[in-house]
């Protein structure tokens, strides 16, 4: 929500903002687990933002938030 508020803020200035999910991340920590592979589809499955993070709105109000709680 904060990134795409941003982007919002940064319409015409030629700065894109991006934020990126690395998703779940197998690494040699996980190889012996025999749970791993259904982990990570549950994992998969919960990162998914609800319809609500879309609300320009919202957005706006989590950036005013934060600068409020920053400028505190």
């Amino acid at each position: 929500m904060f990134t795409l508020e941003l982007a919002r803020r940064l319409t015409g200035t030629g700065v894109t903002a991006n934020c990126l999910n690395p998703g779940f991340n197998t690494t040699g920590l996980g190889r012996e687990l025999r749970f791993a592979a259904p982990l990570e589809k549950i994992l998969t499955r919960l990162i998914r933002p609800p319809s609500l993070a879309d609300d320009p709105g919202l957005q706006a109000r989590l950036w005013r938030d934060t600068e409020r709680i920053l400028d505190g």
